[in-house]
């Protein structure tokens, strides 16, 4: 495999083809499938955000309550990366899919009969977790398996492209449909989201997907494998400890949203649900630059300069106090944080071999487990000081972390090789 930085990126350097992957008949099932996916849970988010806010007015419960679905990447991340090396693919994200979606029907039940309590609010959100953290690499790795390598970096980025563009749509439409519906109808229509996806892709294959046999070590050595590996090449440790930065100090700041519109902004759930499309409009506008012109751009210095701009635009959200200012903010913080996941992404799906990208990607996913410790860290932060004040420390300490990995870690001043 060529080093990164040097023939795969200048294979897309020859011109610019934005949906190039889209050609793929495979790929782009699975892009349409993933638009149904992630339209589901960014519906789940905003309804589950303001929900838990109506119940408990505590911004601390929300962040803990929006945030659990993370907190499963721990333990059931790894087993789906070892799921997804071992098993057929497609079929493995068509059960989980399956099951996601008859547990978002009875949480509806519970919501709509008014039984619902914070506590029933906080275990439909790490049930939905730990179906999100077994999908999730096997998703991304289905990815490289339906398009060629040269295409890698332009599929990474139609794929972000996807879950930014509904989170334009979602977050919208689900504050609208609070509003106008409450929120049991939301999670129906999250259900029948995530059975779209498993009609969507059950006609597709994968034809770059190695074809090796099954292993016949444990679960826990093809896991301890995976790890080795990360840990072994120092290029790939470096980039996993730099996608743990924006999963601490940026992705938070979300899950107290509801918060800061209440008592800053002094808006309502709609505004609310609008903060978060404006992320989502920064976000798509990065992931169709990286489609565009990722293969020309230096990708080590892009990732540095991406992720010291987010958590920068995070401080100076923190003191908006205008939806207008508020909107323009949240859709640099979301632009500058999605160029930085594309990029980081790419590299790390180029560096891996198929046998092992399952495991590698639950790995790299592991970050979002931590989302669920800096909420609640942001929410205890908000309650005893103020919302404005817990989101610019939040964006201070990513810049203090990333300047102290940069001085300290080798693997850092690799990256700014590339």
């Amino acid at each position: 495999m060529p080093p990164i930085g040097s023939e795969a990126p200048r294979k897309h350097a020859e011109g610019i083809s934005t949906f190039a992957s889209l050609c793929n008949t495979d790929y782009c099932y699975l892009w349409i499938g993933n638009l149904f996916h992630t339209a589901g849970l960014w519906i789940q988010q905003v309804t589950i955000g303001w929900l838990v806010w109506e119940l408990s007015g505590s911004a601390t419960i929300v962040g803990i309550a929006s945030s659990l679905r993370f907190l499963p990447f721990i333990f059931m991340g790894p087993l789906g990366g070892v799921a997804a090396d071992r098993m057929d693919r497609r079929r493995l994200l068509m059960i989980t899919q399956t099951v996601m979606a008859a547990v978002a029907v009875l949480f509806a039940v519970v919501v709509a009969m008014g039984w619902v309590r914070v506590w029933h609010a906080m275990v439909f959100s790490f049930l939905m977790g730990c179906g999100f953290a077994m999908n999730t690499p096997v998703r991304q790795s289905l990815i490289a398996n339906t398009v060629p390598l040269k295409d890698l970096g332009n599929a990474i980025a139609l794929n972000a492209m996807a879950l930014n563009a509904t989170r334009i749509i979602g977050p919208a439409v689900g504050g609208l449909l609070i509003i106008a519906f409450g929120a049991a109808g939301n999670f129906v229509l999250q259900a029948c989201l995530f059975l779209c996806m498993v009609a969507v892709i059950f006609p597709m294959k994968v034809p770059y997907r190695d074809t090796m046999p099954a292993s016949k070590a444990s679960a826990l050595s093809s896991l301890k494998e995976g790890i080795l590996y990360v840990w072994s090449n120092k290029t790939m440790f470096g980039l996993m400890m730099l996608s743990f930065i924006p999963s601490l100090f940026v992705m938070p700041i979300l899950h107290i949203m509801p918060a800061f519109t209440a008592e800053v902004l002094h808006a309502k759930a709609n505004s609310y649900g609008y903060l978060l499309t404006s992320f989502g409009v920064g976000a798509l506008l990065a992931t169709f630059t990286m489609a565009s012109f990722g293969g020309v751009i230096s990708s080590g210095w892009l990732g540095i300069v991406a992720l010291s701009s987010s958590a920068i635009f995070v401080i100076l959200f923190s003191q908006s106090t205008s939806l207008w200012a508020a909107f323009i903010l949240l859709a640099a913080v979301g632009f500058s944080q999605l160029v930085f996941r594309v990029n980081n992404n790419t590299l790390v799906q180029t560096l891996a071999p198929d046998s092992l990208r399952g495991r590698v990607m639950s790995i790299y996913q592991l970050d979002h487990a931590l989302i669920p410790l800096a909420s609640f860290a942001l929410g205890v932060c908000a309650d005893l000081f103020s919302v404005p004040v817990a989101i610019a420390a939040s964006g201070i300490l990513g810049l203090v972390v990333m300047g102290l990995l940069m001085a300290s870690v080798k693997q850092m001043w690799d990256l700014r090789k590339l």
